[in-house]
């Protein structure tokens, strides 16, 4: 439990401390890239992520809020599923703080958006939770507040509450088709989408 940030700066000054998750697995394993890293918080029923993401070429064509982010360039990815609920949710943030949100109901449900159907179907507004970015020289990073509403269907305190996770990213350079990805979970598929190797949060 902290303070509750209000917005990027307060949440510099608060988040980050000795305990951290690193998104060390990385797809292809031979690029090596400097890991990107993510904090989080809890508090007034929500929950706070700051990450940082080294990057040396930030590109994104994104132009506006629930687009598919992950054909468009640079995106951070959060996943939460809660305890007990199938139903899980994805949400993106792009270096210039274009936002996507999606609820699933279930695991099998992202076959369907990959077929190219029903993507519009599992959208949720833009304002569901809320976030906001810096571009810095040698990184950018996301600050991002997220209502306990989002994870458990109600406004609800978060301590003592338990969720799957997992912090995904794509690393997009503009000359390349093909991104890095690299996240917290350690894949045995390159499958952002598979639940049963998510970590485990406890909210304390």
């Amino acid at each position: 439990m902290l303070s509750a940030p209000a917005n990027l700066e307060e949440a510099l000054g608060v988040l980050p401390g000795p305990s951290f998750l690193s998104l060390s697995h990385q797809w292809p394993s031979e690029s090596a890239r400097t890991s990107a890293t993510a904090w989080l918080g809890h508090a007034d029923s929500k929950l706070f992520v700051l990450a940082y993401l080294p990057d040396a070429q930030i590109w994104s064509t994104a132009s506006g809020h629930n687009q598919k982010m992950w054909e468009l360039g640079d995106v951070f990815e959060m996943f939460f599923q809660a305890e007990g609920h199938a139903e899980y949710v994805e949400m993106h943030v792009t270096p210039s703080n274009y936002r996507l949100q999606l609820r699933f109901p279930d695991r099998n449900s992202v076959v369907r958006v990959r077929a190219g159907e029903a993507f519009e179907e599992f959208l949720l507004p833009d304002g569901s939770f809320l976030s906001e970015t810096a571009i810095r020289p040698e990184d950018w990073v996301v600050f991002a507040s997220i209502p306990s509403s989002m994870l458990f269907g109600a406004k609800r305190d978060l301590s003592g509450r338990k969720c799957r996770f997992s912090f995904c990213r794509f690393d997009f350079d503009a000359n390349s088709e093909e991104p890095v990805h690299s996240s917290t979970s350690d894949y045995k598929e390159l499958d952002f989408h598979r639940i049963e190797e998510w970590g485990t949060l406890v909210f304390e």
